[in-house]
């Protein structure tokens, strides 16, 4: 073998050693798993073993989100796109085979063949590999945060949509005991009617509110089932997999320190803010690599064997370059400085949004905390005053049954309207989590108790409590008219 032959076989060979040292080491999802498992406290799993035991339980919101990591889909197809990024990795670390070329050319009108040999590197692909691997890590690991901020996305919509499964089901509790509510006042309605003491609108008024109660709880029950629906499609569960829920939302904490600088740690911990500013100083150095090779064009080095029809020997170095005359990389230089632009604006713009949603989510987490401390130190015990009240000024005849029972129709009304404060006020925490990107010491701790709202005593095997009040009315009304003389008086 030649010098010059040798010589390129040699740095061929370097410059590939060289490379695969310099390549990331470890699994495309070791990264990536340990960026969740800091932001979530916990990471995809590889199997499902501990699925089953999750689902014989009440599920709980850290149990959804670790079931939706190993089952969801979308997790999977994240992993493997950022597999196919670790392909585009290596595929930009390649560098080109050499090119072996063999000729056999017979001697027009003479004896013998003349026999060409040679072999050719791209010289290129050598030079600007290691520029090449530096663009491409960037590129993966823009990639690996890209999928982590997908996914921990993910978990969240989970966790999100796990109090919007038990907040809808606590409303439908509710308004199927309205709806019993509206049902016994009807029939009580019907009663004076028989008796003479009812006028035919007035009963046709409580046969409208029963009619109607009962398709808004028929409507809150499909809301329901379409939000347990939803959840379950989030947790990747086969359509033959139950799981239970909770019957009540968990109270509200029992106070929400806030860091009076919480961008600071988002800008720390948002793993899209880390990706998009990976892809601009990635973009920043593709323009300057562009500029530095702007006039090397393909480069070819080889050498070539010939041995002619009489046993002549001839051999020597040969290279093939493009000369810049009419393409000196203008094109390139303007494609990189148009990509610089744009990923200097989409990181400029995520770190605007990223204030914004922040400072959107702390308030709205304030705002949902004062509105269910409003309802449960106001509202709701006034409710409560008005139908104790009201209970005993119809057992002293007093007040018609039917006023306790549009006052007791008021307070399910705010106990509904609780519920669904209580459910915006534990999702504009997931918001405020999702804002921030990971985890919130300040807002660690155990779920609080479940909310007794409604109070046990009216849940759906005791709902017939709502009829047997109206009920209870009409026997005292109908106590006082047996027995005139006892009036309104003890």
């Amino acid at each position: 073998m030649s010098p010059c032959l040798r010589r390129v076989l040699a740095g061929a060979l370097l410059a590939v050693l060289t490379g695969c040292a310099a390549l990331p080491r470890g699994t495309p999802a070791d990264h990536t798993d340990a960026a969740i498992a800091q932001r979530l406290g916990a990471a995809p799993a590889r199997d499902d073993a501990f699925v089953a035991d999750l689902l014989r339980a009440p599920l709980t919101p850290d149990a959804a989100t670790r079931i939706a990591l190993v089952r969801q889909p979308a997790v999977a197809r994240r992993y493997a796109a950022l597999g196919l990024a670790r392909a585009d990795l290596l595929e930009t670390a390649r560098i080109a085979n050499p090119t072996l070329s063999l000729s056999f050319l017979d001697v027009v009108g003479g004896p013998g063949t003349t026999i060409t040999r040679a072999i050719e590197q791209p010289l290129a692909d050598l030079l600007t590999r290691p520029a090449r691997l530096r663009l491409g890590e960037a590129d993966y690991a823009a990639a690996r945060d890209e999928a982590a901020a997908a996914i921990i996305d993910l978990a969240l919509d989970v966790e999100s949509q796990w109090f919007a499964a038990v907040g809808a089901r606590q409303r439908a509790d509710l308004a199927a005991l309205r709806a019993e509510l509206a049902d016994a006042g009807a029939e009580l309605a019907q009663r004076y009617a028989d008796a003479g003491n009812f006028e035919p609108a007035e009963l046709a008024t409580r046969r409208a509110e029963a009619a109607i109660a009962a398709l808004e709880a028929g409507e809150a029950g499909r809301a329901a089932r379409r939000e347990r629906r939803a959840l379950q499609a989030l947790l990747g569960l086969r359509p033959d997999e139950s799981f239970d829920l909770p019957t009540r939302l968990p109270r509200l904490t029992a106070d929400d320190p806030l860091p009076t600088d919480l961008a600071g740690p988002a800008a720390a911990q948002r793993l899209d803010l880390a990706a998009a500013a990976m892809r601009l100083a990635r973009e920043q150095r593709a323009l300057e690599l562009a500029r530095r090779w702007r006039l090397l064009g393909d480069i070819d080095l080889g050498h070539e064997r010939e041995r002619g029809p009489d046993g002549d020997l001839e051999r020597g170095p040969e290279i093939a370059l493009a000369i810049p005359i009419f393409d000196q990389g203008q094109a390139g230089i303007a494609r990189a400085e148009a990509e610089l632009a744009r990923a200097t604006a989409e990181l400029a713009a995520a770190r605007a949004a990223l204030a914004q949603e922040v400072d959107d989510a702390v308030e709205d987490l304030r705002a949902q905390r004062a509105a269910a401390e409003t309802l449960i130190t106001h509202l709701l015990p006034a409710r409560d005053t008005q139908v104790a009240r009201l209970t005993e000024a119809n057992n002293w005849m007093l007040a018609s049954p039917f006023e306790v029972i549009e006052a007791r129709d008021a307070q399910f009304e705010a106990w509904a309207t609780h519920v669904a404060t209580v459910q915006a006020y534990w999702q504009a925490r997931v918001a405020l989590r999702r804002a921030v990107g990971g985890a919130l010491p300040a807002l660690a701790g155990p779920m609080p108790g479940p909310l007794r709202l409604p109070p046990d005593g009216l849940l759906a095997d005791d709902a017939g409590d709502a009829a047997k009040d109206a009920n209870d009315a009409e026997e005292a009304s109908h106590h006082a008219h047996a027995h005139p003389d006892h009036g309104d008086t003890p």
